[in-house]
């Protein structure tokens, strides 16, 4: 394996898409062990862990990627999955709109809201936050994904997607 971090954290993202969970999780490991602040590598081990059902793991490694990347919106984001997962969607509610206020273009982020919302008994909240998960999943189609999650539409995209 890798010393470098990135190249750690590709080969897990490759690994990841062959739902070979345990070899995923083993390269967010030595990932974390060369960085351990790199909040990321916490965050994508929690997801493989939740994704592959050890939810106390993902618990504990998402909560130490917030610790490690409080701006960090995806780390709000699989946090707040977990929870919604393990029915604490009262807990998931507030990293859902965190995640909203740290990357207002993370689409995510709103569905997550949105169903949290909803699930929680407050269609009305659930329906603002669900229109722009709606408006965002076509700016994806017709905008740049920014490396940080953020989306820029191309253009006028914006006001032809909430006409």
């Amino acid at each position: 394996m890798s010393s470098c971090p990135i190249t750690a954290l590709w080969i897990s993202v490759l690994i990841s898409w062959k739902t070979r969970w345990n070899s995923s999780a083993a390269a967010w490991r030595r990932a974390i062990e060369l960085d351990r602040e790199y909040s990321r590598s916490w965050s994508n081990l929690g997801r493989v862990q939740l994704e592959s059902g050890e939810l106390e793991g993902a618990e504990a490694s998402l909560r130490e990627a917030l610790r490690a990347g409080p701006r960090n919106p995806f780390v709000h984001v699989n946090l707040a999955a977990l929870l919604c997962r393990t029915g604490r969607r009262n807990e998931a509610i507030p990293l859902y709109r965190r995640a909203v206020e740290l990357a207002p273009g993370l689409g995510p982020a709103w569905r997550g809201l949105g169903q949290a919302l909803r699930e929680a008994g407050d269609t009305r909240e659930a329906r603002r936050a669900l229109r722009p998960a709606g408006v965002l999943r076509r700016w994806l189609c017709l905008g740049e994904l920014g490396l940080d999650g953020s989306v820029r539409p191309v253009r006028g995209v914006l006001a032809a997607a909430e006409a």
